[in-house]
This record gives structure tokens, sequence and C-alpha cells, in this order.
């Protein structure tokens, strides 16, 4: 006599066997051309970093660096080092975002597809900061040197002012597009500076012509 309740119990356990046995053919030649996407896009960015690096050594890019004080403008970073890392994971991102899409994981794919998007407009913002640092930090150094504008405190309104501007510049890359607020500070702080720097310029020219004008008068009044 055959016995149903046997069946009942056995035909929903091959189910979840044969359904299993579906899902690993199918996952597994994805999850391995998924592992070999991300293989060789970490060989080919660890080939571009070599090929980077080495470029820039043939170009003495580290010693331009050196001369031009870039360390010390960008606080001990080394753009030589930012480029080569920038570079390297762009490529591991493109070829993360091809695995993503090879495993069937639309979410992941979507992040890595924004954040690729994005990228440029973040390297823009990157740049204007850079150069804001590196130009603020010389044009500070040679003011301080050369005493002109009251030397430190002077060196520092203008690296301030530069960095400041490079800030409002970069931000909208970065995402944050409402920026009126910084610009109108911006503008009375540059207005702010340009008054001040007016008023002492007129009290250091009035009290170095003092004893020019009293000289005139007492030829004037003789």
């Amino acid at each position: 006599m055959i016995d149903f309740s046997s069946i009942e119990v056995i035909a929903p356990l091959m189910n979840m066997v044969n359904w299993l046995v579906d899902s690993l053919a199918t996952a597994v030649p994805l999850l391995l051309s998924g592992a070999i996407i991300i293989i060789i896009g970490w060989v080919l960015s660890k080939i571009v970093e070599k090929i980077v690096r080495k470029s820039l050594h043939e170009f003495e890019f580290s010693k331009w660096e050196k001369k031009n004080d870039i360390d010390n403008a960008l606080y001990g970073v080394k753009l030589s080092d930012v480029i080569i890392f920038s570079l390297k994971w762009y490529v591991v991102l493109l070829f993360l975002n091809e695995a993503a899409t090879e495993v069937n994981l639309p979410f992941v794919a979507s992040i890595i597809q924004l954040i690729l998007l994005l990228v440029p407009n973040w390297f823009l913002g990157t740049l204007f900061l850079g150069i804001a640092l590196i130009f603020g930090h010389k044009v500070s150094s040679r003011v301080e040197k050369s005493r002109l504008l009251f030397g430190k405190i002077g060196a520092r309104i203008i690296y301030l002012v530069t960095l400041y501007f490079a800030l409002v510049m970069a931000l909208p890359k970065f995402g944050f597009e409402n920026t009126e607020i910084l610009v109108d500070t911006f503008r009375l702080l540059v207005a702010g500076v340009s008054l001040g720097g007016a008023i002492a310029i007129g009290i250091g020219f009035g009290a170095a012509m003092k004893e020019p004008a009293k000289s005139v008068i007492k030829d004037l009044f003789k």
C-alpha cells in the first residue's frame, strides 16, 4: 500500500533541491564571470598605476613638485600620489560596474554608475581647490618675503581670499548648487578688504607726507 503522507513530504523537498540546483547552475557561472572581470580590472589598474608612475618619473614630476613647494602647498599631500590613486581606482570602478551588471546586481551597478558620472565634476572641483592652494601658497609666500601689504597679515589675507574664491567655484562640482550666500559673502569680504587696504594706504601716505607738507606750508607763509 502506497504511503501518500511520505510522498507529500518528499515532493516539496525535491522541489527545493531542484530549485537549489537550478539556482547554483545559473549563479555559479555568473559569479565566476564577475570574479574574472574584477580580477582583470584589478590587474589592469596595477598596470595603469605602474605606467603613470613611470611616466611621472620620466618627466621628473617629483623634482617639479619640490621646486615649486607643492607638498607644503597641499599640506603634505603629494600631487603625483593623487594622480596615480585617482586613475587606478577609476579603472577599478569601471570593471566593478561591469561585474555588477554581469552578476545581475542592478542596485550596485546603478550606484557605481552614479559615482562614475560624478567623478569628472569631482575632479574639476578638486582641481579648483588644488590650484587655489598652490597659487595662494606661492603668492602669499612671495608677499611675505617681500614684506609688502603688511607682510604676514597681507600674505594670509591673500591666501584665504584665493582659497575662498576657489571654494565658491568648487562646491557646485560636489553637488552644492546653492552658493549665492557664499558669493555675496565673498563680495562683502572683498569690499571690506579693499576698503581696509585703501584706508591703511591713505593713513600710511598721510603719515609719510606729514613732514613735507609742514615744510611747504612754512615756505608759503614766510
